[in-house]
C-alpha cells in the first residue's frame, strides 16, 4: 500500500468510526447488507472492527467497486446528495470517493495501533 492509499484508508476508517453509532440505530440498516450481514451488524463494534467493516464494503461488488467510484452504489446510491444519508455525510463524500478511487484499501492493524499511541 502506498502513502496515498494509506492516507485514504485512514481517512475512511475515521469516517466510519465517526458514524458507526448513528449507523447502528438506523432502521434501514437492518435490511441493507454487506458481505452477508446487515449494515447494522457491521456497525456494532461488538461484532466487527472498523477494518473488518471496510473489508466487507470493499469486498461487496454490490456496494463498492474498488477503483471505480462511479460504479459503486455506496457512493452513487446511498450517498447521493438527495438521500438522507447523502445529506448527512455530504462533508465526508469526498473521502469516500477518494477511498474507492484508491482501490478501497484497508488500514493495516499496526497502523491503527500507531495512530492510537500518538
Amino acid at each position: 500500500m502506498d502513502k496515498q492509499q494509506a492516507d485514504s484508508a485512514t481517512a475512511m476508517r475515521d469516517v466510519i468510526d465517526r458514524w458507526r453509532d448513528i449507523a447502528l440505530s438506523e432502521v434501514s440498516h437492518q435490511d441493507v447488507t454487506g458481505d452477508g450481514q446487515p449494515v447494522a451488524w457491521w456497525s456494532d463494534k461488538e461484532n466487527a472492527t472498523t477494518e473488518a467493516f471496510m473489508r466487507a464494503l470493499a469486498g461487496d461488488p454490490e456496494l463498492v467497486v474498488p477503483g471505480k467510484p462511479a460504479d459503486s452504489q455506496f457512493l452513487t446510491r446511498f450517498l447521493r446528495p438527495s438521500r438522507p444519508m447523502g445529506k448527512r455525510l455530504k462533508d465526508d463524500r469526498p473521502t469516500v470517493e477518494e477511498w474507492i478511487s484508491d482501490g478501497a484499501p484497508v488500514p493495516e492493524e499496526h497502523l491503527k495501533a500507531q495512530n492510537w499511541e500518538v
